[in-house]
């Protein structure tokens, strides 16, 4: 597949005529409306393109002899002969995608429609700054290629969703695996493949943006509510990076002067008092001073047993005590929600993460917050969702993510 068109950062231009250069966009530029339209015929590519019909039908012939584009049925016939349609051959182009989160990591291989073509395969591993946990991940994914029974040759590339400070242009994570060379080419030596690497909140972002409830919006706030607090930012349209790639750092906003010692080496951060760790330490704050719960019983009495996951399914149970956790915690997440709101006028914010599990129990606080600190006449308009991806939105976004570099690139 060396010589194949999307392959873009292995596949060498540098010896191109302009000639061939001229073929070589042309050919991507009409390799994107198909992925973007699905299925379209001649006219309608020529139009779209700006390409003469003769250049469209050679290219197509080239592009149907290499399999990267197949024939999908006719189209709707304007008083002649119904026209052929032409579409991405979805078994053709594959892509891999890996959603590295703080305690385990979801892989699956998805085509070029966003259809997983295999089972997630969910990774049990602890995110620390180790290159073994990287290496681990990599095998896991080798062998879900090998159990899919895939033609490898098919796998055009690999997107990876990471926490931490990522710079996906110069493809380094600064918190985790920052390696000579950078993370990025350290997979693409162990891949054979191109890679795009970007901070999970952002690549969820994208996951809603372009498949979930942002779908046609332009002002959104993706929260991803977890271990830490991650921000993705959709404006005008478009998923926002910053200057240095590294916006959306919510989670470290101080919220509480003088606080408790967050990860990142300051205190009182937002993800100190409203992430799933914090939820979970109140709980135990709480259970030591006798308070009563579901999670006695779930626990067998065992406050050190006690874990956000549990009060996740109490409060679904409806055990008041793991209910008003979630009150306090979302209080304290919509006072941070309630400067976003002020700052970029959203008209829609997604709360995704493990603790959108809860519902209205952590978006009803967050909304009491947003009554309470913004200006009404800033708030009035925006609306909370909780996530309909939810899991699955990370390796979502990560394929997606692929597909937006390709088509984006200059070459």
């Amino acid at each position: 597949m060396k010589d194949n068109i999307l392959l873009k950062k292995s596949f060498d231009t540098s010896n191109f005529s302009g000639v061939e250069m001229k073929k070589f966009l042309q050919k991507k530029i009409m390799l994107k409306h198909l992925y973007i339209e699905k299925a379209l015929s001649t006219p309608e590519i020529s139009k779209i393109t700006n390409l003469s019909a003769p250049t469209v039908i050679s290219l197509l012939n080239e592009l149907i002899k290499e399999q990267i584009v197949i024939e999908k049925g006719t189209g709707n016939s304007s008083g002649g002969r119904k026209p052929n349609l032409f579409g991405l051959n979805a078994e053709q182009i594959l892509f891999l995608a890996i959603d590295i989160r703080n305690y385990y990591t979801l892989i699956t291989i998805f085509d070029i429609n966003n259809t997983p073509v295999t089972e997630i395969r969910k990774v049990d591993v602890r995110l620390v700054n180790k290159i073994e946990v990287m290496d681990l991940i990599v095998e896991e994914s080798n062998k879900l290629i090998e159990l899919s029974g895939i033609n490898k040759k098919c796998l055009i590339s690999v997107g990876v969703s990471f926490p931490g400070l990522v710079d996906s242009e110069n493809g380094i994570n600064y918190t985790y695996f920052d390696i000579k060379g950078g993370i990025r080419a350290y997979l693409e030596a162990k891949f054979d493949r191109p890679i795009e690497i970007e901070n999970d909140a952002r690549i969820r972002a994208l996951g809603e943006l372009k498949f979930g409830l942002a779908k046609g919006l332009q002002n959104v706030l993706v929260i991803d509510v977890d271990w830490g607090i991650g921000l993705g930012m959709i404006l005008n349209g478009k998923l926002y990076r910053g200057n240095s790639g590294f916006a959306g750092e919510f989670s470290h906003i101080n919220i509480v002067e003088e606080g408790l010692l967050c990860a990142c080496g300051k205190r009182g951060c937002l993800e100190t008092v409203a992430s799933a760790g914090a939820l979970t330490e109140l709980a135990k704050e709480e259970l030591r001073q006798g308070k009563l719960s579901l999670l006695n019983e779930m626990t067998g009495n065992d406050i050190n047993a006690v874990n956000s996951e549990l009060i996740i399914q109490a409060a679904i149970d409806g055990d008041q005590f793991a209910i008003g956790l979630f009150d306090k915690v979302g209080k304290k997440l919509g006072k941070g929600i309630a400067s976003l709101v002020h700052l970029y006028n959203p008209e829609k914010i997604i709360i995704g993460g493990k603790l959108s599990r809860v519902n209205d129990y952590l978006i009803a606080p967050i909304y009491q917050m947003l009554n309470k600190f913004c200006i009404s006449k800033v708030r009035e308009d925006v609306v909370i969702e909780v996530s309909t991806l939810n899991e699955n939105s990370g390796i979502i976004g990560a394929a997606a993510f692929v597909m937006e570099s390709i088509f984006n690139a200059e070459n």
